[in-house]
């Protein structure tokens, strides 16, 4: 029996960067895309992901505020949300983990740690999930 694809939601303004992600991400998942905050939100009104990948950096809504937006929805409160963001001073770092996220990734990560923290975060949720 095939294990079904993990769902990743990714939230960025940046149109370039959010498909080269679902480039990366597209051969072991299941990619929805979003290019603001908002968009985030409609589309988690008809989909539930394994994960969302979020900027931080984002007109309108940053990537904070949509995050506590998510966890103030009953139907989207419980779905992972990590950071993956151009982000690195300490304050920021320091706000946004203030909000529990599930990590907290640099926009300079290439393709294969990506994937291989993605893994290890699903493989961790899997053993837990077990126990």
């Amino acid at each position: 029996m095939q294990q079904r694809k993990r769902c990743i939601l990714v939230v960025d303004d940046d149109t370039t960067y959010l498909r080269t992600i679902r480039g990366w991400l597209k051969d072991s998942y299941r990619v929805g895309m979003a290019n603001s905050g908002m968009q985030a939100l409609t589309w988690l009104a008809g989909n539930t992901p394994d994960l969302i990948l979020l900027d931080y950096d984002m007109p309108v809504t940053d990537g904070p505020q949509v995050l506590k937006m998510i966890h103030g929805e009953p139907g989207s409160s419980d779905i992972p949300v990590m950071f993956l963001t151009g982000r690195s001073d300490k304050k920021s770092i320091m706000k946004v983990l203030s909000l529990k996220p599930a990590g907290y990734l640099l926009k300079s990560i290439d393709r294969n740690t990506l994937l291989e923290t993605l893994d290890n975060y699903f493989l961790d949720q899997m053993m837990k999930d077990s126990e």
